[in-house]
């Protein structure tokens, strides 16, 4: 065990600095791995304990290692303290609150990502920053698992965990592990953090070597635990709703169950365990058959409308109805078009549209001026749109947001 060693306040980094200079990796690591201290503070924390998985010890060298690392990695001066790495940010006048660094960030997280990482590299580097520093293997279940901070845990916090979460190539590997409907946390025996959770064999196979780059210790472990992990097996087509159990998390559990008395909370956990589809099921296990892409996810959150017409046209005039359907048929269409190797697939970067607006907002195809109108509308109408857009930029106007958009046609 690491000797303890006490932060001085002139070890402290400004938070206003960290953020400027800071890497993707180190962006992330803040972003999954931070916490409040006593004089409300931040500290990015990365903590493991002995396993039962591996015989090695872990040792002053291990730490000293890992450390060094870790710091290598992300680009932070972590320091031991105890069983834990840490860095210090001193807070500013611009980002006081955690709301005012989760948001900063996150907006960062947006440029760096998507102006200099291709979708695989940002998917590993996104993995490892959230999983790396605080996750642990159970193979018994067969996920990867972190918890998530309760301290810190608001509608604002999982709203950018489940857009950032959207890169991941196959969100059928997720798995969303919140404790309010296990009889304990009902009970009010013991209430445990919510946890994210990735399919172990998937995890393995893709982060293993990275793993490596940042804990020694923790990649040992997946080295002892190989063999019984090539006999896991990966998610299938039939097993998925990670981002579905994300949303319903965050508009009908998280800050509402506790407000209820003991009936209505068995009644309201008892029809949500209902929609959910895992009545009979164990909490570990929990299956459903529906799908959970992002793009479907798009289509069942966003309403039936054109945002690029609905103020200048009835929706039945610009498309038609599904067979079989009270729906009208709408493309989901990508605001921002990043290059061939950037998806762009993110919630906040998608929106509805008629095939017609669709077909005009093709590159080249109609005139300049309508297709900068049709952009204005899609900003206008869609304030989680222009949100993402923004993060681009330090001191976003409409028409920067419009040329920039502009520019991205394809």
């Amino acid at each position: 065990m690491a000797n303890a060693q006490k932060v001085r306040s002139d070890m402290m980094l400004n938070v206003d600095q960290f953020i400027e200079n800071a890497t993707l990796e180190g962006l992330i690591s803040a972003f999954f791995n931070f916490s409040i201290d006593r004089d409300g503070n931040f500290e990015i924390v990365s903590s493991y304990r002995s396993s039962k998985f591996t015989s090695i010890e872990l040792t002053q060298e291990i730490y000293q290692s890992n450390n060094k690392l870790l710091s290598d990695w992300s680009g932070i001066p972590f320091i031991i303290q105890g069983s834990r790495h840490i860095c210090k940010l001193q807070r500013s006048k611009r980002i006081y609150t955690p709301s005012q660094f989760i948001t900063t960030l996150y907006k960062k997280i947006q440029r760096k990502g998507t102006e200099h990482y291709t979708d695989s590299e940002f998917e590993r580097v996104l993995l490892l920053g959230l999983m790396g520093l605080r996750g642990s293997a159970d193979p018994k279940t067969n996920f990867y698992a972190v918890d998530v901070n309760r301290d810190i845990q608001t509608d604002e916090y999982l709203d950018y965990i489940f857009k950032l979460l959207t890169n991941i190539s196959d969100v059928r590997q997720l798995n969303l592990n919140f404790r309010e409907l296990q009889q304990q946390y009902k009970e009010n025996i013991h209430r445990r953090n919510t946890q994210i959770r990735v399919n172990l064999k998937w995890f393995s196979e893709l982060i293993d070597y990275d793993l490596s780059n940042v804990n020694i210790y923790k990649h040992e472990i997946l080295q002892c635990l190989k063999a019984e992990i090539s006999l896991k097996r990966e998610k299938d087509d039939t097993e998925n709703g990670f981002m579905e159990r994300l949303v319903i998390y965050r508009n009908k559990i998280l800050n509402q169950i506790e407000e209820n008395d003991q009936n209505q909370l068995n009644l309201q956990v008892q029809a949500l365990r209902t929609q959910l589809g895992f009545v009979n099921a164990s909490d570990d296990n929990m299956i459903q058959n529906r799908s959970s892409s992002i793009v479907n996810i798009a289509k069942g959150l966003y309403e039936d409308e054109c945002v690029c017409c609905k103020d200048i046209y009835p929706l039945e005039s610009r498309t038609f109805k599904l067979r079989n359907s009270d729906r009208f048929y709408l493309e989901i269409h990508h605001v921002i078009s990043f290059s061939s190797d950037r998806n762009g697939d993110q919630i906040d970067n998608l929106v509805k549209i008629c095939p017609s607006c669709h077909r005009a907002l093709t590159k080249n195809r109609a005139d300049e001026e309508y297709q900068k109108s049709l952009i204005r509308n899609i900003l206008k109408n869609s304030p989680s749109a222009k949100g993402y857009v923004s993060n681009f930029f330090d001191d976003p106007t409409d028409e920067k947001l419009v040329n920039y958009i502009y520019d991205k046609l394809r």
